[in-house]
C-alpha cells in the first residue's frame, strides 16, 4: 500500500523531486504559482501521504482529498473502497448559515490586527486560510460544519482568560458534537492522519505547518471527538495542553478511539498550560534561533513519531524497561530465584522463583520446613509475608525463634539457662527483632486476592526490594465459598496466585494436602495425582513438590524424632528435571532440617 500511494503521487507529478532519503516529494503546487507542494512519503513516518503547499493556498490532506482537489476518480486512489457506508451521519443543516458574516469579520480582520499571530509565527496566508476575523474587540473563529458551511462563530480574546466566549449563530451549533473547529478537515484526513488539540490557537499552529486539525474549544467539550465520527481517518494525534486535565482529556478520547489514536506528551520541564501555540512562539518567534517555515514542522513530526498509541497492550518501551531492570537486578547472581538455606534445593530449582506447591502427609513437617526457608530468606533481607491458618503467629515465631538460637522451646522459656545460652538467647533475640522488619505473619481467615496484592505493595515499599517470598499455609485453608464449592475455590485461588505472581514478580511456596491411597495410607510413588482436591496444580504449579516420610511420626517407641528422615521430590516442573532433591533429616528439637548429602548434581 505504501509503493502504491507513492507512485500514485510520482504519476500525478512527473516533474518531480525527492530529496536525499526519498522521503518527501515537492514539485510546482498545481494551484498557486507562488508555492511548491510537497508530499510525505516516509513509510514509517506518522504523515505518511500527507501533502500541503508550502504557501498555504489550500488546505492540506491525504490521497482522497488531493483525488478530490485534481478532479480524478476516487476510484484510483490506492485502498479507496467504493463501497463503504459511513456510521456517522451529520444531521440536517438549514438553510441559512452565517458565510456572510463570516467573510465580512475576516476582512475587518486586517494585517495590524494580525500582527500577534504573525509575531508568534502564523501567517497571514493561515489566517486567511481559516477564515480568522475580528470583530472590533475580539478575535472570532468560525465553526465550519461537515457541507463546508459556517452555522456558528466564536469570539475570544488572543490572551488570558475569558470565561464566557461571544458565540454567534444558532444555539445547536454552540454544544457538542458541532462546536468543532474545523471540522472539514476530518474528510481532508480520510485514509491518514488528524491532529486534535484544545482551542483555535492551538489548531492555527498546527495548520501552520500544513497538518490537518480540528480543535475542541475547551477540554468541556471533548465528547465532539467520537470513533464513528473519525470513522475513516486511519491515525489520530491527540495533542492537548500541558496539564492535568489536558491528559486526562486525551486519555478519555483515546479510549473511544481505540488502536487509531496517539497521544502526545509534553517533557515535564514545561510550564503549565503549554501547548501548540507555545511551541510555535518559541520554535519560530522573534525569540528563536531559527525561525524557517519548515523547523516547527520537522519539530512537530518528531514528537508525533515518538508518542505512542493508548493500547490494551503493554507498550514496547515499557516492557523493555521491566524487562532490563530484571535482568540488572539479577546479574551476578549464582541462580536465577531466592538462594535458600538448603543447597541441594537451590541447584535442583536453580533457586527458588515462580509458584512452588509442596504437599505432604499430615504432621510430616511442611509447616517447619516452609519457616525455615521463609526465616532464613528474611534474614538475608529478603521481604517475606507468611500466611498462616495452622499454627498461629506465637507458634510460628517460636519455632522460628527456636531453630535461629539453637535452644528449644522449653529452654527459651527456662528462668536457668546457662549463661553462654543466655547470651546467645540474648544476641539471637536481636537478630529476630531485626529480622521481623522482612517477616510479616498474616493469620487473617478473611483474605482475599486484593488484599494480598496492597499487603505486597505496601511491605515492597517499606524494603525497596524487587523480591519478595509469599508463604501460603495451607491452601486447603484458604477462605472460599461452601464446603460443596471447595475444588472449584481452591483452583480459583492458585490462578489468582498465578496472576500475581506475573504482576509483581513474587516467588510462592504453597502448602497442599495429599490424597489417601486407595488403602488409607499417603505410602504410593509420589506423583501429580497425590495433590488433594485440585485439578489445577499441575497446569498452574511452576514446581509441585511432594516430601514423603521415613519413621513414624506416631510410633516414637520404635522411632526416636532425631532418626526421622523426609525425602523431597520433584514431581512436576517447567524447566527443571523431575526426581528426588534430597533428604532432610530431622534437626530436634530445633524446629528445622538438616539436609543430607548436598552438592546436587542434576
Amino acid at each position: 500500500m505504501h509503493q502504491a500511494i507513492k507512485d500514485f503521487y510520482i504519476n500525478a507529478f512527473p516533474e518531480h523531486e525527492l530529496d536525499e532519503d526519498a522521503s518527501i516529494l515537492s514539485s510546482q503546487c498545481p494551484w498557486c504559482d507562488e508555492g511548491r507542494i510537497l508530499i510525505d512519503l516516509d513509510p514509517k513516518g506518522p504523515f505518511f501521504g500527507h501533502f500541503h503547499c508550502q504557501n498555504h493556498c489550500s488546505h492540506g490532506g491525504h490521497a482522497l482529498d488531493f483525488a478530490r482537489h485534481m478532479g480524478i476518480d476516487p476510484i484510483k486512489v490506492p485502498g479507496y473502497d467504493p463501497d463503504r457506508e459511513p456510521t456517522y451521519r451529520p444531521p440536517a443543516f438549514p438553510f441559512s448559515h452565517k458565510n456572510g458574516e463570516m467573510h465580512r469579520l475576516a476582512r475587518m480582520c486586517t494585517e495590524p490586527i494580525q500582527a500577534p499571530f504573525r509575531q508568534a509565527g502564523i501567517d497571514s496566508k493561515v489566517m486567511e486560510l481559516m477564515h480568522v476575523g475580528y470583530n472590533g474587540r475580539l478575535y472570532v473563529y468560525p465553526y465550519l460544519q461537515e457541507d463546508g458551511n459556517c452555522y456558528s462563530l466564536r469570539a475570544v480574546p488572543f490572551t488570558g482568560k475569558f470565561d464566557q466566549p461571544l458565540w454567534q449563530g444558532e444555539e445547536t451549533f454552540t454544544n457538542p458534537p458541532h462546536n468543532l473547529f474545523n471540522t472539514p478537515d476530518i474528510a481532508r484526513a480520510d485514509g491518514g492522519t488528524l491532529i486534535v488539540t484544545v482551542s483555535e490557537r492551538n489548531a492555527l499552529a498546527a495548520k501552520q505547518a500544513g497538518f490537518n486539525v480540528v480543535a475542541i474549544p475547551t477540554y468541556q467539550d471533548e465528547t465532539c471527538i467520537d470513533d464513528q465520527r473519525l470513522e475513516f481517518v486511519r491515525q489520530v494525534v491527540l495533542i492537548m495542553n500541558n496539564d492535568q486535565e489536558g491528559r486526562d482529556v486525551a486519555h478519555q478520547i483515546a479510549l473511544r478511539l481505540g488502536f487509531k489514536a496517539r497521544i502526545v506528551r509534553w517533557e515535564s520541564h514545561l510550564k503549565k498550560g503549554y501547548g501548540l501555540f507555545d511551541l510555535l512562539n518559541e520554535t519560530c518567534g522573534p525569540q528563536s534561533d531559527d525561525s524557517s517555515p519548515g523547523a516547527f514542522r520537522s519539530l512537530l513530526t518528531a514528537m508525533v513519531a515518538e508518542s505512542e498509541p493508548l493500547s490494551p497492550l503493554p507498550s514496547a518501551k515499557k516492557e523493555f524497561a521491566f524487562f532490563n531492570e530484571q535482568i540488572e537486578s539479577h546479574r551476578g547472581r549464582e541462580f536465577l530465584g531466592l538462594t535458600t538455606c538448603f543447597d541441594r534445593l537451590n541447584h535442583a530449582l536453580d533457586g527458588l522463583r515462580g509458584l512452588n506447591v509442596l504437599g505432604a502427609q499430615p504432621k510430616a513437617g511442611k509447616s517447619t520446613f516452609f519457616m525455615q526457608v521463609a526465616s532464613s530468606l528474611a534474614e538475608k533481607q529478603v521481604p517475606v509475608i507468611y500466611y498462616d491458618f495452622e499454627n498461629g503467629r506465637q507458634k510460628v515465631y517460636s519455632r522460628i525463634l527456636s531453630r535461629m538460637s539453637r535452644l528449644s522451646e522449653r529452654e527459651v522459656l527456662s528462668e536457668d539457662l546457662k549463661h553462654e545460652d543466655r547470651t546467645r538467647l540474648d544476641e539471637t533475640m536481636r537478630r529476630f527483632k531485626d529480622m521481623l522488619g522482612q517477616f510479616k505473619v498474616v493469620s487473617d481467615r478473611k483474605i482475599s486476592p486484593d488484599l494480598m496484592r496492597k499487603q505486597i505493595e505496601f511491605l515492597r515499599s517499606q524494603t525497596n526490594s524487587a523480591d519478595m517470598l509469599l508463604v501460603i499455609d495451607s491452601l486447603h485453608k484458604l477462605p472460599f465459598g461452601r464446603l460443596t464449592e471447595r475444588r472449584s475455590g481452591i483452583d480459583a485461588w492458585l490462578r489468582q496466585m498465578e496472576a500475581i505472581r506475573d504482576e509483581e514478580a513474587i516467588t510462592f511456596l504453597v502448602i497442599s494436602e495429599l490424597s489417601r491411597s486407595g488403602e488409607g495410607g499417603y505410602d504410593r510413588e509420589p506423583d501429580l495425582a497425590s495433590f488433594k482436591e485440585t485439578g489445577d496444580i499441575e497446569y498452574t504449579a511452576d514446581n509441585a513438590l511432594v516430601m514423603t516420610t521415613r519413621g513414624s511420626a506416631y510410633r516414637e517407641a520404635e522411632t526416636s524424632a532425631t532418626d526421622r528422615v523426609v525425602d523431597l521430590w520433584l514431581v512436576a516442573t517447567r524447566e527443571m528435571s523431575p526426581g528426588r532433591i534430597a533428604s532432610y533429616r530431622v534437626d530436634y528439637p530445633y524446629w528445622s532440617f538438616r539436609e543430607e548429602n548436598p552438592g546436587y548434581v542434576p
